[in-house]
């Protein structure tokens, strides 16, 4: 299984998102804090509806369950 194409694309894929919205959530209220000089409270609500929007695209959780 570990040495078909298809899994190692399937995982390739699911790191490069994963990658990339790890390191959003980590580093992006320090670069908008650090960088665009946005108050705590900005960023967190600069997450707040990220995250919102995420929920509600069906990103964060299956509607289905």
């Amino acid at each position: 299984m570990f040495g078909e194409p298809g899994f190692k694309v399937a995982v390739y894929a699911i790191l490069a998102y994963n990658i990339v919205f790890a390191l959003l959530i980590t580093f992006g209220g320090i670069y908008a804090k650090s960088v665009l000089g946005f108050s705590y409270s900005q960023v967190t609500l600069l997450f707040t509806g990220f995250l919102l929007f995420l929920s509600h695209q069906g990103f964060l959780f299956n509607k289905n369950s």
